[in-house]
């Protein structure tokens, strides 16, 4: 049986990849302005990841010093996690959505054009915070939500050891996506001079074509894989993930008993079914499906990944 953690993110990555564009490409109608867009947007992304991460690391690093409610660290947020993700001005989600205006909305930015298909994305609201800025934003605070609950898959009860494994993961998670990003805009940013074709940077169906694309992803994957698993496997840190309450309803315990959710990921209603953590290795795989699905997809509308065409 595939356990919490797994299922978490191999759903959110079937998702992604059943909804991407095999046949999306760099568009020669896309303008300069256009892809300078896009290229924000990707270089954007990776920064949001580990800003939400930053606050999620702090917000459970409180809960296990008992300052801090577990439900606090989790979806819809509370407390200085709240702020810390959702303030209207520093909060990360806000610094996302301007980061994207700044690189795409004309009205933000003069110098900017939002892609028709980023356009498209966000209800045909323009690139702003009526449209594809707040619509990229949530769809991306959405699958970290996903990643979080997983790597933080025990909260209550958990050892020393299992604390530090648990923070670090998230962390490294965060800049294992990030490096994905990297690797790709520079192969998008190569294609659109005209060396070699916009195809060749796409997801083919997790990896693209393009050789130095690969050597790039592979470079993350070796450093991060190592990462992950340093303070967790390598340390003889071997968690025993609770299983999800959805499936378990002795497992949903007070205070939100009944709820079917189980945001403090406890389990201390007598459930004792566990599962093993995932490695270094199945993280990487499953965050890169999840990426792949991000870089030309159709989630937000007909064609609205990072690098969409027209």
């Amino acid at each position: 049986m595939i356990d919490r953690a797994n299922r978490t993110l191999i759903g959110a990555a079937i998702g992604l990849a059943l909804a991407r564009v095999a046949t999306a490409q760099l568009d020669p109608n896309l303008t300069p302005p256009e892809f300078k867009c896009q290229a924000s947007v990707d270089k954007a992304g990776g920064k949001y990841m580990k800003a939400l991460a930053k606050c999620e690391i702090s917000c459970i690093h409180g809960f296990y010093r008992g300052g801090t409610p577990s439900s606090d660290c989790f979806p819809p947020y509370g407390g200085a996690t709240a702020i810390c993700v959702t303030d209207a001005l520093k909060g990360a989600d806000a610094k996302f959505r301007a980061a994207i205006a700044k690189g795409c909305d004309s009205v933000a930015n003069p110098g900017a054009n939002c892609p028709e298909c980023y356009d498209a994305g966000g209800g045909f609201g323009g690139c702003g915070a009526a449209g594809y800025a707040t619509a990229h934003q949530q769809d991306f605070g959405t699958q970290f939500a996903s990643i979080a609950s997983a790597t933080f898959c025990k909260t209550s009860a958990a050892f020393p050891n299992e604390q530090l494994c648990q923070r670090n993961t998230t962390k490294v998670a965060s800049k294992f996506l990030a490096a994905l990003y990297n690797c790709y805009g520079k192969c998008f940013r190569k294609a659109n001079t005209g060396a070699m074709p916009g195809a060749d940077c796409e997801p083919n169906p997790i990896l693209p074509n393009d050789v130095p694309t690969q050597d790039c992803i592979a470079v993350a994957e070796l450093k991060s894989e190592t990462a992950f698993d340093k303070l967790c496997a390598a340390a003889g840190v071997n968690i025993l993930c609770p299983r999800h309450c959805d499936a378990n309803a002795d497992c949903d315990s007070a205070p939100m008993a009944g709820d079917g959710n189980c945001s403090n990921n406890n389990c201390d209603a007598g459930n004792t079914a566990t599962t093993a953590y995932p490695s270094g290795n199945m993280w990487t795989a499953l965050l890169e499906a999840a990426t792949a699905g991000n870089i030309v997809d159709s989630n937000l509308g007909p064609d609205t990944g990072i690098f969409c065409s027209q």
